[in-house]
């Protein structure tokens, strides 16, 4: 199968690349620039090299016969705030000029969109977060997103084009290139902490809760979507179904380390936490209430988590470790 990633040197869409690659599917790679990795090179049938934004890009797109497309462009929800005009421009308009273009030309016929939890608002207050619960967009990152899904949406139920929006919780685990900025991502910047300052510093007390999901999980989703052969859903949220407080995946990253033969103490608000304080803590969290990702649309459709979140954290710090060596 021929399939078009757009963003093939960004955290997502290079691990999608490799995984589709290896999977003998040819992949053609959107990018603004080559990459310099010669063995990241060779997954790739041919690169289309230029700003998204551009409608030259999008001609040239539309004539690599790809038979899907996926798409994982769009400004962070930092630099989304600072400019509607500018988010719009990057995170909504390219994409509909895409698909209207795709859409004649009849060839593309799966079209994956990357969106982002953040569209429900504060899911947090709600026992299970399923794909019926209303959005409730409370930044315009969620919102450009929602735009995007919405544009999708119509353009599914008024063409025979094939459209998926993935709504995904927190992805995390080593990157397939070195340049990709993923180190800010929470769990990713614990195994970082660890590794290079041989600490992990919280900013909060800990509690706040995340669904994280292993980037080769989130590679895996989207090859099942492409080899469906019945109609793919508008829409379903990609998630490991499990809550986990910040303090837990900081203890994690702890016990992993000192498995190692490494004392990692953990800072919480510049404070130095004991081992007790942070038992303590944890278990005074588990008493909450938790939200829980619903995960039943991607089960129903043969999606599992495999790796879960100790094993995808070992793996991460292994392959750090590597990298400093």
């Amino acid at each position: 199968m021929r399939v078009c990633i757009i963003g093939c040197t960004g955290y997502l869409g290079s691990a999608i690349a490799k995984h589709l690659s290896n999977k003998k599917n040819q992949v053609i790679g959107v990018c603004r620039t080559l990459p310099k990795n010669k063995a990241f090179k060779k997954f790739f049938h041919k690169f289309i090299v230029g700003d998204i934004r551009n409608e030259k890009i999008h001609k040239k797109i539309s004539e690599s016969k790809s038979v899907a497309i996926i798409y994982t462009v769009s400004l962070n929800h930092i630099e989304s705030e600072k400019n509607l005009k500018n988010s719009i421009e990057t995170n909504l308009s390219p994409l509909m000029s895409l698909v209207n273009r795709i859409n004649k030309e009849k060839y593309v016929k799966k079209f994956i969109y990357f969106s982002t939890m953040q569209v429900y608002g504060d899911y947090s207050k709600h026992n299970t977060v399923n794909e019926k619960i209303p959005r409730n967009n409370k930044n315009i990152y969620a919102l450009t997103h929602s735009m995007c899904e919405d544009f999708l949406f119509m353009k599914r139920n008024s063409s025979n084009l094939q459209t998926l929006s993935l709504r995904l919780s927190n992805g995390y685990g080593y990157p397939v290139l070195s340049s990709c900025n993923c180190w800010w991502l929470v769990a990713n910047d614990f195994c970082m902490s660890a590794i290079e300052k041989n600490y992990i510093s919280l900013k909060s007390d800990g509690s706040p809760l995340r669904d994280f999901i292993h980037i080769t999980d989130i590679a895996l989703a989207v090859e099942k979507m492409l080899k469906k052969k019945s109609k793919i859903p508008a829409v379903f949220n990609l998630a490991s179904g499990k809550t986990i407080s910040m303090l837990e995946i900081a203890q994690m990253v702890r016990k992993i380390n000192i498995d190692k033969g490494r004392e990692i103490p953990i800072f919480i608000k510049d404070e130095k936490v004991t081992a007790d304080y942070i038992n303590k803590k944890i278990k005074r969290f588990k008493k909450k209430k938790y939200f829980k990702i619903s995960t039943n649309k991607m089960i129903d459709l043969g999606i599992h988590s495999k790796i879960d979140i100790n094993n995808g954290l070992k793996d991460t710090l292994n392959k750090l470790e590597e990298a400093v060596e």
